[in-house]
């Protein structure tokens, strides 16, 4: 009998593992992704922060808050249409895509408008 096969050591499987020591498996499989994508925002939104004119604290914290929500609403659906188009796990870009949005969510919206031009321009006749 051959031994199984270990399971994929991504960022994502490392926090789940580390969360179903404090939570159990169940919840365990919900926080691990989320955790990697809201640790990756932060850093991405720091990094954003950091480049923006001088404020205020509030100002600072108002713009972190909005760069982490949108990270958090938009890196599941971006990360499942990379690995549809790249024929790689989800799982293995959420921390990137994180980031990216958090820090540039320009450069995001600029990517999607281009993906939807090309999909419709192509589907009119």
């Amino acid at each position: 009998m051959t031994p199984a096969a270990p399971p994929p050591l991504d960022i994502v499987t490392v926090a789940i593992a580390i969360a179903t020591l404090i939570t159990g498996p169940d919840l365990a499989a919900l926080i691990g992704p989320y955790s990697v994508i809201l640790l990756a925002a932060l850093g991405g939104a720091a990094w954003s922060a950091s480049s923006t004119p001088e404020g205020t604290r509030k100002a600072t914290l108002t713009h972190m808050l909005a760069m982490v929500g949108l990270a958090v609403i938009g890196t599941v659906p971006l990360a499942e249409a990379l690995a549809r188009f790249a024929d790689i796990e989800a799982r293995w870009v959420f921390g990137p895509i994180a980031a990216v949005i958090a820090a540039r969510p320009d450069w995001v919206v600029g990517w999607v408008r281009r993906w939807f031009a090309t999909k419709t321009k192509g589907g009119q006749q």
